[in-house]
């Protein structure tokens, strides 16, 4: 009696969802949970770092002296920055690696605090070199230059956080595709505040990247926050891979 031989047939199974898929009022809350309570934190201790005391320039001070001014402008605003959106990236990279997620909660908490922190600290010391250089030369508003500024801190905050949470959600090599995700909505977060915020405040200073009055913050914060949220919902939700399985007979 012959037994046949047994054939292998891929079939596809029903198409099934990501591990992170963030669904949009999620997503919202995250974002706008993590930016309020960030800036709680940072106007709370901002500046942290005080300005270092220097004898007042006068009208005709020594090269040494403006020297001196110059970089203890520089340390002032990179040292704080460097802080200020450290603290704001890990209370993003919490809330959004907490409340985004269904499975490994934890992990992607610890995961988004972290990407969140580093991210906005080294962006923030290195974007707080150039602010400081731009209000050292009193140099007038350009919006490509605070549109870069803006965009700068908010692509590696956000990126940073995609890469972190991704990481444990999806793993490695899926987590680097979401790097790109962050660095369109940090395009986005700049563009949609720089123009959102001249149109608010006539005499809105952007080259500073946290604005100088409270009313000026509360819309910076939920603008920044509303596109964060949108952008991380349309970029990574409703996400579906196709898995097979193979069947014999």
């Amino acid at each position: 009696m012959n037994i046949p031989e047994s054939e292998t047939v891929s079939e596809p199974m029903t198409s099934t969802t990501e591990n992170w898929s963030p669904n949009l009022f999620p997503s919202l809350v995250a974002c706008i949970a993590g930016c309020v309570i960030g800036y709680a934190v940072v106007h709370s201790v901002h500046p942290f770092f005080k300005f270092a005391d220097i004898p007042e320039l006068g009208i005709s001070a020594p090269p040494e002296l403006i020297k001196r001014y110059n970089d203890a402008q520089i340390a002032f605003w990179a040292n704080n920055y460097a802080l200020d959106f450290g603290l704001l990236g890990l209370c993003i990279g919490s809330t959004i690696g907490f409340i985004t997620t269904r499975l490994r909660r934890i992990p992607s908490w610890l995961a988004g605090l972290v990407g969140g922190f580093v991210g906005g600290a080294i962006a923030g010391y290195i974007i707080g070199i150039f602010v400081a250089k731009a209000l050292i030369a009193s140099a007038n508003q350009s919006l490509i230059q605070s549109t870069g500024f803006h965009f700068a801190i908010w692509a590696s905050i956000f990126a940073s956080i995609l890469l972190m949470v991704g990481w444990v959600q999806d793993g490695a090599i899926r987590s680097a595709a979401f790097v790109l995700n962050g660095v369109v909505v940090g395009l986005a977060v700049a563009i949609v505040y720089n123009i959102a915020s001249p149109l608010i405040f006539a005499h809105a200073n952007l080259l500073k990247l946290i604005p100088n009055t409270s009313l000026e913050r509360v819309v910076w914060i939920l603008t920044c926050s509303i596109v964060l949220g949108l952008g991380l919902h349309l970029g990574l939700g409703n996400r579906t891979i196709k898995k097979y399985q193979r069947s014999h007979s």
